[in-house]
């Protein structure tokens, strides 16, 4: 996903927001893009993947401990577990992303180009969003 920084915010004349304007909206666009990449990815989902899937994202670790040690048992030796344990990623939320990483890597492989389609469409909405309000 695109970044919110101060770039961001000047491009589309959004440097009177408050930092609570800010967090709010950055709330709004993230939860649009996940909402978008994940009707995406899951159009052509068979319902056996979609209830796999869900079952990754609900999880408190039991399921997602089994998922990895069955299809990628040194997955702590990975450069994603590595990554994201880096970016401060711990305990159950630390599986749920590795676990959902992994699996949309299998069963999704165009996952990535999907994601960035999503944030650009989204980013570009909110450029034409703001710029025409910016010229009224």
């Amino acid at each position: 996903m695109f970044k919110l920084d101060d770039n961001f915010w000047e491009s589309i004349g959004g440097n009177g927001f408050s930092a609570e304007q800010r967090r709010e909206f950055e709330a709004e666009v993230k939860g649009e893009v996940e909402l978008r990449i994940g009707s995406e990815i899951s159009r052509d989902m068979t319902r056996a993947q979609l209830d796999e899937f869900d079952k990754i994202i609900d999880d408190d670790g039991s399921f997602n401990e089994w998922w990895l040690r069955q299809h990628h048992p040194d997955y702590k030796n990975g450069k994603y577990y590595n990554t994201l344990k880096s970016k401060g990623y711990k305990g159950a939320n630390l599986i749920r992303e590795v676990t959902s990483g992994l699996w949309l890597h299998k069963n999704k492989p165009d996952f990535g180009r999907i994601a960035d389609e999503c944030s650009e469409e989204v980013l570009q909405e909110i450029i034409l969003h703001f710029g025409r309000h910016k010229n009224k």
